[in-house]
C-alpha cells in the first residue's frame, strides 16, 4: 500500500477562536494507484485550472466532492489528525512539551547501548527546544501514524492481503531546504525505529505477506492469533520518501484532502464539499471518524482525546454519518 502524507494549517496555539490544523494520510492500494492517478489527471483536466500542479486551496466544493468520489470508488482510505489551536493556551502546549521531552530518556539505563542512549538524548534535546507549532504538529503526526498502523492492516487484510506486504510512505517535502515535515520526521523516525507495536488481527484472514515483511516474535503472547507484533523499523526503513508534490500525483491529491478538511472545520467549505469526507474514513466503535486532540501538561495521558461541542464538533459528527465500516459484512455477521 502507498501512504501519502501532507499537513495543512499552522498548528499555532491561539487561546481563543477555534481554528483547526491537520495532518492527512491517504492510503492507496498499490494495485490501483496507477489507475487512480490516471483518472485524477483526467478529472482535473475538466476543471480548467491550467496545466501543472493543482493546490487544494484553489478548488471549490464541487471539485473536492468529485475528488472524494473518485477515491471512494477505489477503496482509498483517509486518516486525519486534527489540532484545534483555539482550544490551547501556549502554556498548555509548552507544559506538555516539557513532560514529553522528559519521558524520552526516562526508561534508559546501563543495560542500553551507549549509541542508543546518545541518540535518545539528542531526541530529548530536540523535543525540548521545538517551537510550539512544530511540537503540536509532531504530536498530531504521532497520533495519526498510530491510527494508520492500527487500522490499515486490519482493513486491507479483508480486501486484498497482498497489500500488507509493502508499505510505501511519501511525505510532501514542500519547496524549502529543510521543511517543517522533515524537521518533524527527523525526530520521529529515530524513535520509531526502536519500537515494536502490537496489532489486533482478525482471525481467518491471510497475514502471511505482513508477517514476512514486518513481523517480529511476540514473546508475551506467542499463541494468540488475534495479536501480532510489528517492527516499525522494518516498516519505515525500506520505502520512506520525501518528494515534491509538483511531480507526485499522490501528494497533489492528499493536499486537496488536507486543505479541504481544514476549510470544512474552519467554516470555509459548504456542505457540498465537506459532506463526503467521512466516506473515505473508518467509523470507529464510538461512532466517530476523527477525534481531535488536546494537550495538557499535568495530569495527562498521551494524548487526551476530546470531542468539541462547537462548530468543528458538529462538522465532524456530520462526516461520521458517512463513515465506512472496518469489517466486511461477512465478518461482522
Amino acid at each position: 500500500m502507498e501512504i501519502y502524507i501532507d499537513e495543512s494549517g499552522n498548528f499555532a496555539p491561539r487561546e481563543s477562536t477555534p481554528w483547526a490544523s491537520c495532518v492527512a494520510a491517504m492510503t492507496v492500494p498499490s494495485k490501483k494507484s496507477e489507475l487512480i492517478f490516471e483518472e485524477f489527471i483526467a478529472l482535473k483536466s475538466k476543471w480548467n485550472l491550467g496545466e501543472g500542479e493543482i493546490k487544494g486551496h484553489r478548488l471549490g466544493e464541487g471539485e473536492i466532492s468529485q475528488t472524494i468520489g473518485l477515491l471512494k470508488r477505489h477503496d482509498v482510505l483517509l486518516h486525519i489528525g486534527v489540532f484545534d489551536g483555539g482550544s490551547h493556551k501556549k502554556s498548555d502546549v509548552a507544559g506538555f512539551r516539557e513532560v514529553q521531552a522528559a519521558k524520552v530518556c526516562a526508561n534508559l539505563g546501563p543495560e542500553h547501548h551507549p549509541d542508543l542512549v546518545e541518540e535518545m538524548k539528542d531526541i530529548e534535546a530536540q523535543t525540548a527546544r521545538m517551537s510550539l507549532p512544530l511540537f503540536a504538529q509532531m504530536i498530531t503526526t504521532v497520533k495519526l501514524f498510530n491510527k494508520i498502523i492500527e487500522e490499515s492492516p486490519m482493513y486491507f487484510v479483508q480486501r486484498d492481503p497482498e497489500e500488507l506486504g509493502h508499505f510505501k510512505f511519501v511525505i510532501d517535502a514542500k519547496d524549502t531546504s529543510l521543511t517543517t515535515s522533515e524537521r518533524v520526521w527527523s525526530v520521529l523516525l529515530p524513535m520509531f525505529m526502536h519500537r515494536s507495536v502490537e496489532l489486533v488481527c482478525i482471525e481467518g484472514f491471510d497475514y502471511s505477506h505482513f508477517d514476512a515483511a514486518y513481523g517480529v516474535e511476540l514473546a508475551d503472547n506467542p499463541v494468540d492469533s488475534t495479536v501480532k507484533a510489528c517492527s516499525l523499523g522494518k516498516l519505515l526503513k525500506d520505502d520512506f520518501n520525501f518528494k515534491n508534490s509538483e511531480s507526485d500525483i499522490g501528494l497533489q491529491i492528499v493536499d486537496i484532502l488536507a486543505n479541504g478538511f481544514c476549510r470544512a472545520l474552519n467554516r470555509q467549505l459548504k456542505q457540498d464539499g465537506r459532506g463526503e469526507f467521512g466516506a473515505l474514513m473508518i467509523n470507529r466503535r464510538d461512532g466517530s471518524t476523527v477525534q481531535p486532540i488536546i494537550l495538557r501538561a499535568n495530569p495527562v495521558e498521551f494524548p487526551i482525546i476530546v470531542r468539541s461541542q462547537n462548530y468543528q464538533g458538529w462538522v465532524l459528527q456530520q462526516m461520521s454519518r458517512n463513515g465506512r465500516s472496518m469489517l466486511l459484512e461477512a465478518v461482522s455477521e
